[in-house]
């Protein structure tokens, strides 16, 4: 992985100095982007699979190919959260898969808003957990009451109306007071699922075989 390291701006001119500001800035939203991190796993793992001992991370890049299936499927074009290498973790009790996981990245009105999604062996969702936020309802939408709906739910249950990034309510109720943050989830959910099917198929088969 590329590593940045900081340097210096040269001389005093305050062009060049923005000028080099921006160009880290961009720098580091593409490494953001390459891999939706999964900023604590050596915690987060045991959180949502109490029974795991171990975990195992694969890698699978999202080239133009796969980038048309997935935007001709969501309906939606791919946010830049989404370009690039994305992280697949085998949890493992032992040496037996029990779970995956996968962390998400959506754009909210107040920037990234980062979910862990853990999944059943058969690629439904089992939980998910915020690992950072500032949107309205953040704390509201991980109540209980709300992530329970979205249990063993697949991409067979349509999370979002066609299309669109909006809940469907109708499958997902949403927050009261907070029906955007809502979406932000449940489209996450839907994103999710979809980039496990096109880039994680053949690892979530392999671990069920």
């Amino acid at each position: 992985m590329l590593q940045l390291k900081r340097k210096t701006p040269i001389g005093s001119n305050v062009t060049r100095t923005i000028m080099f500001l921006v160009g880290m800035c961009i720098m580091t939203t593409h490494l953001q982007a390459a891999i939706c991190a999964f900023r604590n796993p050596d915690r987060d793992v045991y959180i949502l699979f109490p029974e795991a001992t171990n975990y195992k991370a694969h890698y699978r890049n999202l080239d133009k190919s796969k980038r048309k299936i997935m935007e001709d499927k969501l309906g939606q074009t791919l946010d830049i959260n989404d370009v690039g290498t994305h992280t697949f973790y085998v949890i493992l009790k032992d040496t037996v898969p029990i779970g995956f996981i996968h962390a998400r990245a959506e754009w909210g009105a107040y920037g990234n808003l980062e979910v862990i999604w853990a999944l059943n062996l058969d690629g439904t969702i089992k939980d998910f957990m915020v690992q950072r936020s500032r949107e309205k309802g953040t704390k509201e939408i991980q109540g209980e009451a709300f992530r329970e709906q979205f249990k063993n739910k697949g991409l067979g249950d349509k999370l979002v109306l066609p299309n669109t990034k909006k809940i469907n309510i109708q499958v997902i109720k949403p927050v009261e007071g907070y029906q955007k943050t809502s979406s932000l989830i449940a489209y996450s959910a839907y994103k999710t699922l979809m980039f496990n099917q096109v880039l994680f198929g053949a690892v979530i088969k392999d671990s069920t075989s």
